[in-house]
């Protein structure tokens, strides 16, 4: 008849029969019950058994003929047991290690990628990509001229400027621009026709003001030629904001205080014009490290323009 829960045909040897475990004496148990132990596993070969009657005689499992099949079939039937077990074993072990490479995998893909944005926020190698034609800045002679003042606009002195030379007017540093005499040269004449020369002091006449400049203009021009290669950077800049293929004539104007530091920026370009373009604080910034001679007198202002194009 097969045993319950095994699905094993234990026989119909019948009886009652005793086992040891230890020191412990059990049973009686049917046979069938006893079969069921030995392929559960809680009962071996080596297991004394003895059939139930008034002087039993225990004997090894193993010896007994009756027990000699399912012996072997409870062995069959262990093997596959512990080969399973050890293929699930296997199976979770397997899954196991997968789950810790994919999170191993991960940790990395994610410091991998960050330090990969870092490094592209950083380089931004699209944009060397971008062939951007090749910048030509060429550069206009400078004109010198007496400051004047121009409408709507405010002076702002250089914060480190020093007090003016005995000869200045601080309340007015800037005068309005005289009338020009019949045949005297155009103070709107556009820059680039060469350095002026040294201005003569002229007595009031009329509408006239009087001219008393003492600044040397060939060291202005000396100084202007010498470091005006220093604002290329900036236009540079702007070129690359514009995304190339700018082109334009930038016109400056600048006024050179009593203490030969540059106190104003003027510039003649419509996109310019404002204090708060990149490319005006760019130049002003630069501009403030021009040093002039200290002169007194009227203030002077200096005129020169730079043409962008590209090869």
């Amino acid at each position: 008849m097969p045993s319950d829960g095994l699905g094993i045909d234990v026989g119909t040897t019948g009886g009652s029969w005793l086992f040891k475990q230890g020191d412990l004496l059990l049973g009686p148990v049917p046979f069938t019950k006893l079969v069921e132990l030995l392929y559960a596993g809680e009962v071996d070969e080596s297991t004394p058994v003895a059939p139930f009657n008034l002087e039993p005689k225990f004997t090894p499992m193993a010896q007994v003929e009756r027990f000699r099949v399912h012996l072997a079939k409870s062995k069959a039937k262990l093997r596959v047991d512990v080969a399973s077990q050890t293929m699930n074993r296997e199976r979770r072990r397997g899954r196991a290690l997968k789950l810790a490479s994919m999170g191993l995998l991960s940790i990395v893909l994610l410091i991998g990628g960050g330090r990969l944005a870092w490094w592209l926020a950083i380089h931004r190698p699209w944009e060397k990509q971008i062939q951007l034609p090749e910048a030509v800045i060429t550069d206009e002679l400078p004109s010198i001229k007496l400051a004047s003042a121009r409408s709507g606009e405010v002076e702002f002195p250089y914060p480190d400027a020093k007090n003016p030379t005995p000869g200045a007017n601080p309340a007015n540093p800037i005068k309005a621009r005289p009338k020009p005499r019949p045949g005297a040269a155009d103070p709107k004449t556009p820059a680039g026709t060469g350095p002026a020369s040294a201005m003569q002091a002229k007595p009031a006449d009329g509408d006239d003001v009087a001219v008393v400049q003492q600044w040397d203009k060939e060291a202005i021009n000396g100084v202007v030629r010498s470091n005006k290669a220093t604002l290329h950077p900036c236009l540079m800049e702007e070129m690359k904001r514009q995304k190339g293929g700018f082109k334009a004539r930038v016109p400056l104007e600048v006024v050179i205080g009593n203490d030969g530091r540059i106190s104003k920026l003027w510039i003649d370009h419509p996109d310019f014009k404002s204090a708060e373009t990149e490319l005006h604080r760019c130049m002003l910034a630069e501009l403030r490290k021009w040093k002039f001679p200290s002169y007194q007198g009227e203030q002077a202002s200096v005129a020169w323009a730079y043409s962008i194009g590209s090869k």
